[in-house]
């Protein structure tokens, strides 16, 4: 700035000498020079509001908007300082990670403005539990970390813990209603159970939601004990949240054909990768998901996808419908219909536009799943069981308020029925779709047993979107009637 200023006096100063040998005005001087005074004053307030703005939106990605509190990237960078000072003074890090018991209530019961209320008293609660050179920080929507020094005994941590307990059990007030929500903490230790900010956050959360088994309102160390199976949840709990959380979810659409090799639906299949885990099949997380209530979430996000990506196709010209895979957890959710009609009409879609697959057949005979499947049939909504197999033929009837039958393609030898299976879809009204077709031998079973539609690895593999556009765009046309055509996919 200061440069800047000189510069302009210099060009003044230079002006000045040419207008006093030209007779210049007088008085003229005084005006050049308070316009550089307002010009650099002008400058030097723009640059403070840059920095001002540069500062303040740095702080924001640290920071928890309702409690104020460093958020997970503001504890992390915390987490990564207190390590390299216990390293230097060889001393330890205790990370407390605190999960509210039975939070959700409190928004369901009296909005989500008194559950706002609730978090902020629990903030400010926690603060007058920490040490001066602790770490407080929000990293979920009920969920809290304490990252705090130590000299190697338990004790002083455990003391910590209680305080925290006890803390929590005094917010039980939201707008004059009484609620009990206790706490629940798991902790982990720099450098007993692990050396990086990830694990040790995700051995805490494992931990955490060992003290919520037993019951709530308490606090568990980490125990390498802990069975793996344990530890693979956990990771994969804390996989989902950050995967939701950072928008690290994408979806992959596998063909499905028919005999002729013309492209009649695609299947939505969703993915997450992770750097440590690697890929996490959707059999392995899903279940999980349902488990914890995120399937809810995920859900959300594969619709409103979904609906976006087929209005792009719509648009192109590409009018083929998608299946989305849906779990029993999300049928029985009251809004479930209502959120499938709505997102279609934001995408400006007709109801035949996506596919539902129910993902466990034996729950088609669930009484409210039944109710909520006919909603959407009405609605024009197609359905479809997925993962058929013969042993629920006996479950299978014309009354059921379904579409299709998706059908094993590993039962395409004689012994395992699939004729059979086909037939008896078949003969119910419903459309017979053979998947999973990974070998030769098993198209050749598929077409044998005259089913309608194929999907497999043989047929097309899982394309990502833009793979999936080009696929539409060269199948657009095509009438591949013979075998080996279908096979060259």
């Amino acid at each position: 700035m200061l440069s800047i200023y000189r510069l302009v006096c210099r060009a003044l100063l230079h002006n000045n000498e040419e207008k006093e040998a030209n007779q210049v005005v007088p008085g003229t001087n005084a005006l050049l020079y308070s316009l550089a005074a307002a010009l650099c004053l002008s400058l030097f307030l723009l640059a403070r509001l840059a920095w001002e703005y540069a500062a303040n939106l740095k702080l924001q990605q640290r920071q928890d908007p309702l409690t104020e509190l460093p958020n997970r990237l503001g504890l992390e960078a915390a987490l990564v300082r207190k390590m390299a000072h216990a390293e230097e003074s060889n001393s330890g890090v205790a990370v407390l990670f605190i999960g509210l018991d039975e939070f959700r209530p409190v928004n369901d019961l009296y909005g989500h403005r008194a559950g706002d209320v609730f978090l902020r008293q629990v903030a400010r609660r926690l603060l007058a539990c920490k040490g001066p050179d602790d770490v407080l920080a929000r990293v979920g929507g009920d969920e809290f970390m304490i990252v705090t020094s130590h000299d190697g005994s338990r004790t002083g941590i455990s003391q910590l813990a209680d305080r925290v307990l006890s803390a929590v059990r005094q917010c039980s007030s939201v707008e004059a209603n009484r609620v009990n929500v206790p706490a629940s903490i798991g902790i982990s230790l720099f450098p007993d159970h692990g050396r990086d900010t990830l694990t040790l956050i995700r051995l805490a959360d494992l931990a955490m939601r060992k003290s919520k088994q037993r019951s709530g309102d308490t606090s568990s160390f980490y125990d390498p004990s802990m069975s793996d199976a344990e530890f693979r949840r956990g990771e994969i709990v804390a996989l989902i949240r950050d995967a939701l959380n950072e928008q690290r979810l994408h979806l992959v659409f596998q063909p499905v054909l028919d005999g002729a090799g013309h492209i009649a639906q695609l299947e939505a299949l969703v993915r997450i990768h992770d750097r440590l885990l690697g890929s996490v099949p959707p059999d392995e997380f899903i279940g999980v998901a349902e488990q914890t209530g995120l399937i809810h979430e995920i859900g959300a996000w594969i619709f409103w996808t979904v609906c976006r990506q087929a209005q792009q196709w719509h648009e192109a010209g590409f009018h083929v419908p998608i299946a989305v895979n849906v779990s029993p957890v999300q049928l029985l959710a009251d809004d479930f219909v209502a959120r499938i009609l709505a997102w279609l009409e934001a995408a400006e879609l007709t109801p035949e536009a996506i596919i539902i697959e129910v993902t466990e057949s034996e729950v088609i005979h669930d009484a409210d799943v039944i109710h909520a499947l006919e909603k959407l049939r009405d609605a024009g909504v197609r359905v479809s069981i997925d993962n058929f197999r013969p042993d629920h033929e006996t479950g299978l009837t014309r009354n059921l308020p379904v579409d299709s039958v998706k059908i094993d393609g590993s039962l395409s030898e004689p012994e395992y029925g699939l004729l059979d299976t086909v037939s008896h879809a078949q003969k119910l009204g419903y459309e017979a779709i053979v998947e999973r077709i990974e070998e030769s031998w098993q198209l050749d079973g598929a077409r044998q047993a005259g089913a309608d539609l194929f999907q497999g690895f043989l047929i097309a593999p899982p394309l990502e979107p833009e793979d999936t556009t080009q696929f539409l765009a060269s199948h657009a046309d095509s009438s591949l009637g013979a075998q080996d055509s279908l096979r060259r996919h």
